[in-house]
């Protein structure tokens, strides 16, 4: 039990923490801001580009599509694996932790991760390091926001048929409170004229919340010389599910995002494993539009 103390002691005082209002959407900075995200430098030792082309110094051996959770009482982890071939990465099997299943392969045939593939999604990573970001780079379609904006309204009209603090049930909306529509639904004018300095303040924003828990999904690339190169989402049970994608590699850490990569996941996983990746457009635009509280107004 005592082993245990801190764990509970974590979650007490994160219950205890009075929640924090938000702002709204702020104004806009200007379209031609050309200004890109950087890392805090207690973490960053070098650039993404250097730790990628030092990685890629030694051959790429091993690729694994991974999930997995952890917390006081827990820890489980599954990941597909890869290994390079004469054609490709072939699947060597399925590496599990203890209480993991297998279900995931019964009716799942792998077939090969193309190596012209897997440079074009590191060229993609270095790519997402330094480019500003922007709602096209973002990957938001029109129809994106049309889902955005229909699943707003039908969000709305439920609230109006059930009790106060009936919201829970959508990940998106965590929280009992009843988030402000009006707030929700200026979400696709403000993307058109955020620049870069908006969208990061508001996309890498730290989780104002701590938790004892977390869930992993992303990939793990090992060279023939042992070096790994990690990019994971990560979420520690917060208010929203932070869609950001973060690199490791040699004690280098940065917060990044791009489509691509959950579409590469969902692309090279048996149906269901990246559950969690369903709707990522959908996930993003909610995260942006909620700020830092469903619901909060000023």
């Amino acid at each position: 039990m005592i082993r245990f103390l801190p764990c509970l002691v974590l979650i007490l005082l994160c219950s205890c923490r009075p929640p924090r209002k938000a702002a709204a959407l702020e104004p806009a900075t200007a379209a031609t801001d050309t200004s890109v995200y950087i890392p805090d430098s207690a973490w960053s030792t070098t650039s993404l580009e250097e730790v990628l082309q030092a990685f890629g110094e030694h051959r790429l051996q091993r690729i694994a599509l991974v999930k997995g959770s952890s917390g006081c009482f827990h820890h489980r982890k599954e990941a597909l694996v890869y290994e390079r071939g004469t054609a490709g990465f072939s699947f060597t099997g399925l590496q599990q932790t203890d209480g993991s299943t297998t279900r995931w392969l019964h009716d799942y045939t792998p077939g090969r991760l193309p190596a012209g593939e897997i440079a074009a999604l590191l060229d993609t990573l270095a790519a997402a390091g330094t480019r500003p970001l922007s709602g096209e780079s973002l990957g938001i379609e029109a129809e994106d926001r049309r889902r955005f904006l229909a699943e707003v309204d039908r969000l709305e009209r439920r609230g109006k048929t059930r009790k106060a603090g009936e919201y829970r049930s959508s990940w998106y909306l965590p929280r009992l409170k009843p988030p402000d529509f009006a707030r929700l639904r200026q979400l696709p004018g403000w993307l058109d004229t955020a620049g870069t300095v908006s969208l990061n303040g508001r996309l890498f924003r730290s989780d104002r919340l701590i938790s004892t828990s977390s869930q992993v999904f992303g990939l793990e690339l090992e060279n023939r010389s042992g070096e790994q190169l990690r990019l994971y989402q990560v979420r520690y049970g917060s208010l929203l599910d932070r869609p950001v994608w973060v690199v490791w590699s040699r004690g280098f850490r940065q917060e990044l995002y791009h489509p691509e990569f959950a579409r590469f996941l969902q692309l090279h996983a048996p149906e269901g494993f990246f559950s969690d990746l369903d709707d990522p457009a959908l996930q993003l635009l909610f995260y942006l539009a909620l700020g830092s509280g469903p619901g909060a107004t000023e």
